[in-house]
């Protein structure tokens, strides 16, 4: 894999199954009060608003395995609210939630679950990890969560309306440019640019309520905060327009401070902790995403929905490329194994670039492609592109998510998200697209050679989520573009290849260029997140990416 080296071992597998469970303890306690009735529960939320009186929305307490969502809906008929999680995360509310000053309550804890009371040992936990979210989905077996609700519309009402005139001057704005360009139709606005719709119909999505804009938790990102807030879906498109102080200072008016020379894909956004106000100043290189966050910035969130909703089931196959050697026959049983553990959803294909079946045909699920006829050119990643486009030409796939991994990828936990036509999610790759020193000059060098007249570039690698349709158009010209890259590399300066010069290695990573190069050219812009993970931060990932020698075929 391109992020690390490891040797994944006995006892580390047994360390990554024990991180897939959803609240993470810290340490146990040593004294137990054993199971409470149901009718307890239910008696604490009687008079709970009174003992709480919480400054927005309302508290729930749930039941052992139960999610804030469910909870809030159970209890109140509202919406758990992601950043009143804030607000309950005390010793001091937990007391007062569940009506006694004397329960044991520790500030050592830390998961996602939290805060809550945990019954078998009678006492209460707090959430004392910034990076370990409390989510409004975690459910854990011992955990009585106390729960923030709220209306899923009127937060977001009153930011979208402090904002709104400025967005829409924005848009009217961009719309003058456009007209001013006359003829140059084929020059998208930034909005397009962004995976957006036109400034037209984006108008119409503001005025008719379409779009919302909503304030995330500190450390929460925007997906999550669209899904849980209102049940809609993050439009990165949104955050071209939004990353202003003028926008920022409307939604946070307490707060003077605008600093302009940073940057970052979780902003814009507010970091209290030092009353500033953070706006992204490298959208080119560090371009804003729906799935980033930080433990110590808030976000502002655009929420909506797509005109006629939404067009992609929940339906997934997951596909990877190899050849028919004993290196990936490992990996491959390897990929699989842990797809299974985690409970990823959906099918998972081996595309087998072979001239001929092989005996895990019968063990795998297996799509036989043409390999790459190496007399022409020694470069086996050839492979890749030409075995996903004839899997999508041959198979033509119903699924509507697809996810493109490697085969040595092991799944931490399974995808809980979809991804709509025309905006695929992807990991961040180890370059970036800068055109700033002292950042690696090289990518933009190979950028400005071969993607001319690109409005944006993504440097992304795996795990690719994109729509059936969106890599149906993208893998052959994913070739295409890889073959021109390769076929000029008589011209190549030797830091495109010298791995002491850059990282880059392109006799290698063509292939990366060619794909991200293939998306930019369709118009097709990426999302970048941090899917690829190490056990430190193996709770917000979906897949572990590592290399692994055949000395540890002894321990699988």
């Amino acid at each position: 894999s391109i992020l690390g080296f490891v040797y994944v071992l006995h006892g580390e597998q047994a360390e990554v199954a024990r991180l897939m469970a959803e609240g993470v303890r810290s340490q146990s306690v040593s004294h137990s009060k054993g199971p409470v009735s149901s009718s307890f529960y239910e008696g604490l939320n009687r008079d709970l608003q009174a003992r709480l009186k919480m400054t927005e929305g309302k508290a729930a307490i749930g039941m052992p395995s139960e999610s804030c969502s469910a909870t809030c809906a159970r209890v109140h008929n509202l919406v758990c609210s992601p950043r009143g999680f804030n607000e309950l995360n005390s010793c001091v509310a937990l007391r007062r939630a569940f009506a006694d000053a004397s329960i044991p309550c520790s500030e050592t804890f830390f998961g996602t679950d939290l805060p809550a009371l945990q019954p078998s040992t009678g006492s209460l936990l707090t959430n004392s990890k910034l990076e370990y979210t409390s989510g409004c989905e975690a459910a854990y077996s011992d955990s009585v969560r106390l729960c923030p609700c709220n209306t899923a519309q009127q937060a977001s009402t009153d930011v979208t309306m402090k904002i709104k005139p400025t967005v829409i001057r924005a848009l009217v704005r961009m719309r003058s440019q456009k007209d001013a360009r006359g003829s140059d139709l084929d020059v998208p606005d930034p909005l397009q640019a962004g995976g957006g719709p036109p400034v037209e119909e984006a108008i119409e999505d503001l005025e008719s309520g379409r779009v919302q804009f909503v304030t995330a938790s500190a450390g929460v990102n925007c997906y999550d905060t669209c899904r849980s807030d209102s049940e809609t879906l993050c439009q990165r498109h949104w955050f071209e327009l939004i990353n202003t102080c003028d926008v920022m200072k409307a939604v946070f008016p307490e707060f003077d401070k605008c600093e302009t020379g940073i940057f970052g894909r979780d902003l814009p956004a507010l970091r209290r902790s030092t009353k500033e106000i953070l706006v992204n100043s490298d959208t080119w290189a560090y371009s804003s995403s729906c799935g980033n966050k930080h433990e110590l910035t808030e976000r502002l969130c655009p929420c909506g929905r797509r005109k006629g909703g939404s067009s992609t089931s929940e339906t997934w196959h997951t596909v990877f490329n190899v050849q028919a050697t004993r290196y990936f026959e490992w990996q491959v049983r390897y990929s699989y194994f842990w797809k299974a553990k985690a409970g990823h959803k959906g099918a998972m294909t081996r595309l087998l670039s072979a001239s001929q079946a092989d005996h895990l045909m019968s063990e795998i699920p297996t799509h036989v492609a043409p390999p790459w006829d190496m007399s022409k050119e020694s470069y086996l990643a050839y492979n890749k592109p030409l075995a996903v486009d004839h899997w999508m030409q041959k198979f033509r796939p119903k699924e509507d998510n697809i996810m493109i991994i490697d085969p040595d990828c092991m799944f931490i936990r399974p995808a809980n998200f979809v991804v709509e036509k025309g905006r695929p999610i992807a990991q961040q790759a180890f370059y970036y697209f800068s055109k700033n020193p002292p950042a690696d000059p090289v990518p933009m060098q190979i950028y400005e050679k071969f993607c001319k007249g690109c409005t944006f570039v993504d440097p992304i690698a795996v795990p690719i989520i994109i729509h059936r349709d969106d890599i149906a158009k993208i893998a052959p010209l994913w070739f295409q573009k890889t073959h021109e890259i390769r076929k000029d590399i008589a011209n190549w300066p030797s830091a495109w290849k010298d791995s002491k010069q850059s990282k880059v290695g392109l006799d290698w990573t063509a292939e990366m260029f060619g794909y991200v190069f293939a998306a930019a050219q369709l118009g097709i812009r990426h999302d970048i997140w941090d899917f690829q993970v190490s056990l430190n931060n193996a709770l917000f990932g979906i897949i572990r990416a590592c290399i692994c020698f055949e000395l540890t075929l002894n321990f699988l």
